[in-house]
């Protein structure tokens, strides 16, 4: 910015016009950096990642609030792995053994995306907390994706 201060002055002596180009120019800057952020934040990090769009943006997103967990979690394909062959299918409404049951209410199965077990239905009837209680589990056990997906390999269950 103070280097297009500079050439604005050289080329503009009035005050008045250099502030008014400054303001284009920020302006501008804040579109293009604020339309990257949401670009990357939504859709366009998970384009071409092994996890369906809406799991990969919720992994994200929710990453951010547990301890351990980091974003690029959403394109791990350890972590699709667990998530999509091993468990639920990606489904947040997965109930084992292999049924889809939104309404589903009990604790004696494992449940949702994660397939927590004991099911809690408090967290099972939100996918967000869903997300977060699942990475919150692989973070503190496994300490990464790959750990968790080493161990599912290894025993048939993380």
């Amino acid at each position: 910015m103070w280097i297009l201060y500079g050439q604005a002055m050289q080329k503009h002596p009035n005050i008045k016009t250099v502030l008014q180009i400054m303001c284009v120019a920020a302006i501008a800057w804040r579109i293009v950096v604020f339309h990257q952020d949401t670009a990357s934040a939504s859709t366009g990090y998970c384009i071409g990642g092994p996890m369906p769009r809406r799991v990969c943006g919720m992994i994200r997103r929710e990453a951010r609030y547990v301890p351990g967990a980091h974003k690029s979690w959403a394109r791990s394909s350890d972590l699709a792995y667990v998530l999509g062959r091993r468990e639920s299918g990606f489904d947040f409404c997965a109930v084992n053994p292999g049924r889809h049951d939104c309404s589903y209410r009990g604790t004696s199965s494992a449940c949702g995306l994660f397939q927590r077990l004991p099911c809690d239905p408090l967290i099972f009837a939100h996918p967000r907390k869903q997300v977060r209680d699942g990475l919150r589990y692989i973070a503190r056990r496994y300490g990464s994706p790959a750990a968790a997906a080493a161990h599912s390999r290894s025993y048939g269950w993380y």
